[in-house]
């Protein structure tokens, strides 16, 4: 259950660590070992082991069983997370000099990123003659770039802040440094997400960043926005789920959750719902809330409507359902900074120590899947390989979804990818 604490100072940095991510980052180290136990729970049972001639090592316990390949590493600038293409075959990484945190919020006074590159690799797949294939370098955008949201089979969104204030939302590809400029105007253009069947939505200030309304651009190219000169509306995700929106609102430094459909202006406002997070927030923390979250333009439809959040003062993820007959927010394990549903009933929820598969329904049904700090991003028809299906007479070839966790470090991602197995 969220429950909602009012009239408090938050003392979140919005000048140190760029991310929640960054900080848990700093504050201690990470490893990449499996080792699966049951959440919070000593036992005596230890998992099985299966490594196969491409080093895949597959764990079962408590009915949960998880295969993890090792994919490599990249480089990234300790700040943003990469972004990875549906298929789990390309990975978009910001490198360099990371941005300073008021350029990535949005704010006019941030520097420009002159030093900061987004360069793409290629991740595997990987055979048992070349079991130690890194991913392959392809190309890196020619302009200082940040990193967006939302990624498709085709690309990810990118932004670009300009030397006159403004700010220009693009599509980069996979395949190349092209960029196909979206939404190129003088105003402050941010936080864009995409989706193959609602169209783009995104954050627009026309007054020098003193306000952010919404924006959504349908695939008739119709734009609509909302919102008043007094109150920002952030980082719009879709839910995957009939054209279905959710964004932060801010006003008055209040931070609520906001959700409706957005087939246009009339259908958002009659189906708009709201919930109040906490008060005396920032833009800064409103862009923490989010950071962790990817936005897939091309997916499955999502299981339920519902959105992962950094709850800022409960320093954990919580759930927000805002369709839910009974009760419409949850809270998930403690020191938890990253989440991302499997189904209606499970998530994949990352700590500073370990990755656990969380029963939304159950908070006693928690198994831990790989130990270190892992954030894990949904994967459809990837190009990895697969275990062995016959080794030593077992049999494990029943793959349910798939997952590419990503591993950071200082200066680098390990990238891994997680197998949940069905029997």
């Amino acid at each position: 259950m969220i429950r909602v604490r009012r009239n408090v100072n938050v003392t979140i940095s919005t000048t140190a660590a760029a991310t929640i991510i960054a900080a848990v980052l700093m504050s201690g180290g990470c490893t990449t070992t499996t080792e699966s136990s049951t959440a919070g729970i000593q036992t005596d049972v230890k998992p099985q082991d299966m490594v196969t001639s491409e080093g895949v090592k597959s764990e079962r316990e408590n009915q949960a069983q998880s295969v993890v390949i090792p994919m490599g590493v990249i480089p990234y600038d300790n700040a943003t997370l990469p972004l990875v293409s549906p298929n789990g075959r390309f990975v978009a990484t910001q490198t360099g000099v990371a941005p300073e945190f008021e350029t990535l919020i949005a704010n006019p006074d941030g520097e420009l990123p002159a030093a900061s590159k987004v360069e793409v690799f290629m991740v595997g797949p990987r055979t048992q003659d070349d079991p130690d294939v890194e991913p392959q370098y392809l190309h890196r955008l020619d302009m200082p770039v940040l990193l967006g949201r939302s990624v498709d089979a085709e690309g990810y969104l990118v932004e670009l802040p300009r030397p006159n204030g403004s700010r220009w939302i693009g599509k980069a590809s996979w395949l190349s440094s092209d960029i196909d400029w979206l939404v190129k105007t003088g105003d402050i253009n941010a936080f864009a997400a995409h989706h193959a069947q609602s169209g783009l939505a995104y954050s627009r200030s026309d007054d020098d960043g003193a306000s952010f309304q919404l924006v959504v651009r349908g695939r008739d190219g119709n734009e609509w926005a909302f919102g008043g000169p007094d109150e920002d509306w952030l980082m719009p995700m879709w839910s995957g789920r009939d054209d279905g929106l959710f964004v932060l609102r801010l006003v008055e430094n209040e931070l609520r959750l906001v959700y409706g459909v957005a087939t246009d202006r009339t259908s958002f406002r009659l189906s708009f719902q709201e919930f109040t997070v906490a008060t005396g927030m920032t833009r800064g923390i409103a862009y923490q809330t989010l950071a962790a979250l990817t936005n897939i333009a091309d997916g499955d439809r999502a299981p339920s409507t519902a959105l992962p959040f950094f709850h800022p003062m409960l320093g954990r993820m919580a759930v927000w359902r805002p369709l839910a007959t009974t009760e419409p927010g949850l809270t998930l394990n403690p020191k938890s900074f990253a989440a991302l549903s499997i189904d209606r009933t499970y998530a994949l929820v990352s700590t500073d120590t370990k990755l656990v598969r969380q029963n939304l329904n159950d908070s006693g049904d928690a198994v831990t899947l790989a130990r270190g700090l892992q954030i894990a991003r949904r994967v459809t028809n990837p190009e990895w390989p697969l275990v062995d299906s016959n080794q030593s007479g077992s049999s494990i070839t029943r793959v349910s979804t798939p997952f590419m966790l990503m591993s950071p470090r200082e200066g680098e991602i390990q990238l891994l990818a997680l197998y949940l197995i069905t029997g």
